[in-house]
């Protein structure tokens, strides 16, 4: 039942929804889209999905400045956590 059930919509401190920090949390840790899928258990076009939502909250454009924002602290120590 891959990918079958509704995305968390809690919104964290930036207004990402919980999958959106979840994503964004295994991307800073260096996690490729593939293994953030297998750890979430859903499609990797799903977790592209969310990245891409959550860049657009920020609006970013590009990867980079999205991987900046989250070596600078972007994400609160909190959001880190979950």
């Amino acid at each position: 039942m891959q990918g079958c059930l509704p995305p968390k919509t809690t919104l964290g401190t930036q207004g990402f929804t919980l999958r959106e920090s979840e994503v964004l949390r295994y991307l800073i840790q260096g996690k490729s889209h593939e293994e953030t899928a297998n750890v979430m258990r859903l499609n990797v076009k799903t977790v592209s999905g969310y990245k891409r939502s959550a860049m657009r909250k920020l609006n970013f454009k590009r990867n980079q400045e999205l991987f900046h924002w989250l070596l600078q602290g972007g994400l609160s120590s909190s959001e880190r956590k979950m």
